[in-house]
């Protein structure tokens, strides 16, 4: 059914976000400890710029990749 191989959706599909991207892999684990250590997404969004509650809730519960 697919045609192409994950490794090179996966490509493709970083290729055309990469503008989209915010956040580097390190910055993407600090959101993610801060999230641990107690802050709400409330206090994420305000923390580290995000666009909405729904940003921060992808970025610490999904597979966020980049290649910052």
């Amino acid at each position: 059914m697919l045609d192409q191989t994950k490794e090179v959706r996966l490509r493709k599909s970083l290729n055309a976000t990469v503008l989209n991207m915010v956040f580097t892999d390190d910055e993407i684990e600090l959101i993610r400890a801060d999230k641990v250590n107690g802050l709400t997404y409330r206090q994420l969004v305000e923390k580290w710029k995000m666009s909405g509650k729904g940003q921060a809730h992808y970025i610490v519960n999904h597979k966020y990749q980049t290649k910052k």
